[in-house]
């Protein structure tokens, strides 16, 4: 009986010092792939930094900086601002205080004349910003959120309360895309907001955003729906659905996510 007692603490031990190889063993690929991740991180960010610095995006190859349609005739840093998390987690301590310093003395909108798009200012820049503030607690990056959440608001200034797709920084003229449903706004592009609007209410105290956002999910959800599917388009006047076009995936995904 003895024996049989050692012998199972014999082994009892020789599985927990393989269990401890095993569990080092892991710390070690999981710090190199951290390691990796951060390396590559640090490679986008430098040609960025070198090519590109206060653009919205760069073009890697032709490496020049670039201005996609959603951020209209703007100069606005998106790439800078979208990374600041990234940057954080990463370590990126340089980086990342750089990052700060611009959006703190370069990232300014009273003068940009240019049509944005709601969505991608407020998942890139909102949503950057917010991201920052929330790991770092600079006050910056929350008061520039409050700064561009307050220059999307003219967007919601329609009889349905439902946002256009577009705001003009300076002037606050709005419109939709042209390609969009006879007028309509798009479904995947008011249905992602409430993330980031009800956060900002959060941190700030200031009810209206999270207001702005509730009222577009009310109103979706009290509208008929064919089978329980939304439709891809809403119209921002008359609160009908415009084409009856239906998407599994793509563009309504964006928004079951935040509806869910």
């Amino acid at each position: 009986e003895r024996l049989e007692e050692e012998e199972d603490e014999r082994l009892e031990e020789e599985e927990g010092e393989r269990e401890e190889e095993q569990d080092e063993s892991l710390d070690q690929v999981n710090e190199l792939r951290r390691q990796k991740v951060r390396e590559m991180v640090k490679v986008a960010w430098d040609g960025y930094e070198q090519y590109a610095w206060g653009e919205n995006e760069l073009k890697p190859i032709a490496k020049h900086g670039h201005s996609a349609g959603v951020f209209g005739k703007t100069h606005l840093g998106a790439t800078i601002v979208d990374s600041l998390d990234t940057l954080y987690l990463a370590g990126l301590t340089e980086e990342f205080a750089k990052a700060k310093h611009w959006v703190e003395n370069s990232l300014v909108m009273d003068q940009v004349s240019s049509e944005v798009s709601v969505f991608e200012f407020n998942i890139r820049y909102i949503g950057g910003l917010l991201s920052a503030f929330a790991l770092s607690g600079e006050e910056i990056f929350k008061e520039k959120a409050v700064e561009v959440a307050d220059r999307l608001m003219p967007a919601f200034n329609t009889p349905t309360g439902i946002p256009m797709a577009l705001v003009n920084l300076k002037t606050g003229g709005t419109k939709n895309w042209g390609w969009a449903s006879g007028g309509c706004s798009v479904l995947a592009e008011i249905g992602t907001l409430h993330l980031e609007f009800q956060y900002l209410t959060h941190v700030t105290g200031n009810p209206i955003y999270l207001e702005k956002a509730n009222h577009v999910r009310s109103l979706l959800n009290s509208m008929p729906k064919s089978d329980g599917l939304y439709p891809n388009f809403i119209h921002p006047k008359t609160g009908n659905w415009g084409a009856s076009m239906l998407h599994i995936v793509h563009e309504d995904e964006f928004a079951r996510v935040c509806v869910l």
